[in-house]
């Protein structure tokens, strides 16, 4: 399943950054540009260039889990997310909004789902 980048439309980008699915996916998902992302997640404790534990700083930023979710493959629940949410998988977050999938990178729809969070906005 071949995902939908939606780069474009975040302003400017920090190229330099490395492991920043989590600012990528919480400015997609909020609808806020990747600056201000980057910005409420050093917030929480992600420092630059560094991954951050996206179960521990969601919550942070007002993102809801929805533990009925976790533990399924991830083209078994694409037809019941309905809005716009975070999708936590092994190593990496994306954005799923109305049951499509938004990454910079292809996702595996027979992938894990560890846990889904609704957005705060």
């Amino acid at each position: 399943m071949k995902a939908t980048s939606t780069l474009d439309t975040l302003g400017p980008v920090d190229t330099e950054e490395r492991a920043d699915c989590t600012v990528w996916a919480t400015a997609v998902c909020l609808g806020i540009p990747y600056t201000e992302a980057h910005r409420r997640l050093s917030a929480v404790g992600r420092k630059r260039g560094r991954g951050v534990r996206w179960s521990k700083v969601a919550p942070k930023l007002g993102f809801q889990a929805h533990p009925e979710f976790s533990c399924r493959l991830l083209r078994s629940i694409l037809p019941e997310l309905r809005g716009r949410f975070i999708v936590r998988k092994a190593r990496h977050v994306f954005v799923v909004i109305d049951g499509q999938i938004l990454d910079r990178f292809e996702v595996n729809p027979n992938c894990r789902v560890q846990m889904v969070y609704s957005c705060a906005a």
